[in-house]
């Protein structure tokens, strides 16, 4: 596939996934304004955050975590809806439940037992009806009007919830960061956007190196959960088959299967993403695990995370992994917005 024939990637991306993913810095902006324009909520002695109702976006949620892990004051805790805990009473658990016209069915028990238990609670809708249905429960509510938290949307959800932990004092004010992050996002961006050519882009470049190939992405530490939004944008975007570890599940368990059936192993493809931010033992062992892997015949390649601050480089990951995600789906000429739904 010819990365650079805009006529015939107009073709592929019916949908124009490409403008959903070059507005990553705007959703960032766009999702923390909306929390600092909601009124102020007032919930004294919080000692546990619950987060339900976020399964399908799971990943947005270990990069929320990921983001306020060093700041946030109170353990957060995400729990499967169906399954009520019998620790989750008392007023200074907060539980905070995202609720659409999908899950309403599934969450209105456990919202009826939380509300019975005495737990302060925050809901997160799209839809004027819903949050009619939530008048009963006198709870706190921040409603987007449709809405829909989802893949395409990351950067604005994970935003929204930075914002609403802000309001609610468990963490420090983030707006310092946005300035230096919206320009480095920009620059990263210039480099590689949809008309900048193949020779001088290195998400077309890497996406080519990965046709025809069995993936998997490898992060250490602070860079596992990014490395899982690179596979599942991999798997969702290009519907190539890829796996995402963190660096000691490889090193103490799936370097061993890198052998067999060989004829598999020998396309296969494994990325690093490395980060100046881990510590040093951590990055040790990434170069440690290439060695092996290449001497083994395996194909790898490293991404070094850009910025200068935690939070920046999380967001330029994230972009760079977008992007590659895309070319990908270009490169095996499938429409990259599609995406299989079984329920």
């Amino acid at each position: 596939m010819n990365f650079d024939d805009f006529e015939k990637i107009s073709q592929i991306d019916v949908d124009k996934l490409i403008d959903h993913i070059r507005n990553l810095p705007e959703l960032l902006v766009s999702g923390w304004s909306y929390s600092k324009l909601q009124e102020p909520i007032h919930i004294d002695n919080i000692s546990r955050v619950v987060l339900a109702g976020f399964s399908k976006i799971e990943n947005s949620i270990a990069i929320f975590k990921l983001l306020i892990n060093k700041h946030c004051s109170v353990p957060v805790i995400t729990i499967n809806e169906n399954h009520f805990p019998i620790w989750c009473k008392n007023p200074d658990t907060l539980v905070i439940f995202l609720i659409d016209q999908n899950n309403f069915g599934e969450i209105l028990n456990f919202l009826g037992s939380s509300y019975a238990n005495n737990c302060s609670i925050i809901t997160l809708t799209n839809n004027q009806s819903i949050e009619k249905q939530l008048m009963n429960y006198s709870v706190n509510n921040w409603i987007f009007d449709n809405h829909t938290f989802s893949r395409l949307t990351v950067a604005f959800d994970v935003m929204v919830l930075c914002g609403l932990f802000h309001k609610l004092n468990l963490i420090p004010d983030m707006s310092n960061e946005f300035q230096s992050t919206i320009a480095g996002l920009r620059k990263t961006m210039s480099k590689i956007d949809f008309n900048v050519t193949s020779a001088l882009n290195p998400a077309k470049r890497l996406a080519g190196q990965m046709v025809g190939r069995w993936i998997k992405i490898v992060g250490g530490d602070c860079m596992v959960p990014i490395a899982r939004r690179w596979s599942d944008q991999i798997n969702e975007s290009s519907k190539t088959m890829s796996y995402a570890e963190g660096i000691h599940q490889l090193i103490n368990h799936s370097i061993n299967g890198s052998f067999f059936p060989d004829n598999i192993v020998q396309q296969s493809m494994v990325i690093f993403l490395k980060s100046n931010l881990n510590d040093e033992s951590i990055e040790n062992l990434v170069d440690l695990a290439k060695k092996e892997l290449m001497c083994n015949g395996i194909g790898t390649d490293v991404y070094t995370t850009l910025g200068e601050t935690f939070f920046s480089q999380v967001w330029n990951t994230i972009l760079f992994g977008d992007y590659l995600a895309y070319y990908l789906a270009i490169a095996y000429e499938c429409d990259p917005s599609k995406t299989l739904t079984i329920i």
